[in-house]
């Protein structure tokens, strides 16, 4: 066998392997768990990076129908620390706000990154769902380089409220008295 054939083989099943790797290499992801709650509950929605290239700032950008949800707060996770952490939901009064960091160095760590805490409101039933998305422009490492982010969809299930409010509580069991009295006198 020819020398040359050999290590042409060889460098054609160094190309397809090294190629396989950086195919299969796993993309960085923001994760959630879906949510079902019931109508006027308050709930927290845990935000978790896997697969962290490193990152020395990032920005996401999330909307919702306001229509069944209100934002209440975001919260930096405990696991999460150094930098500069904020959002904007006392800035924006509609159905979006960010959620924005910044560090000095590479962040690399795959961690739950921040919670945000929503209401559903007591009208509320059915599906909604809470978008993010991974702004490029403002996510980067420590190169200054783009990182991109894939970033989940969070569904929320909202069952009707059982629960009834003192007052219809209380007309319930008049109405229930005064039919019970009629009853005894018919």
């Amino acid at each position: 066998i020819d020398m040359k054939k050999i290590l042409s083989i060889f460098l054609i099943v160094i190309t397809v392997f090294s190629f396989s790797f950086s195919v299969f290499a796993a993309d960085a992801k923001l994760s959630a768990d879906d949510v079902t709650i019931k109508a006027g509950e308050t709930f927290d929605v845990v935000y978790k990076l896997s697969n962290n290239p490193g990152i020395m700032g990032f920005a996401f950008e999330f909307t919702f129908d306001s229509s069944a949800l209100e934002v209440i707060s975001v919260k930096r996770c405990d696991d999460f620390i150094g930098g500069v952490f904020n959002d904007s939901i006392n800035v924006n009064t509609t159905n979006d706000f960010k959620v924005i960091w910044t560090g000095t160095e590479n962040y690399t760590n795959n961690c739950d990154l921040f919670l945000v805490t929503f209401k559903a409101k007591e009208s509320s039933n059915g599906k909604t769902y809470i978008e993010c998305r991974c702004s490029l422009d403002d996510t980067f490492n420590e190169k200054w380089e783009d990182v991109k982010i894939f970033a989940e969809t969070v569904q929320v299930n909202i069952e009707k409220s059982n629960s009834q409010s003192f007052w219809s509580r209380l007309v319930a069991w008049i109405k229930a008295i005064y039919n019970y009295l009629i009853s005894l006198f018919a």
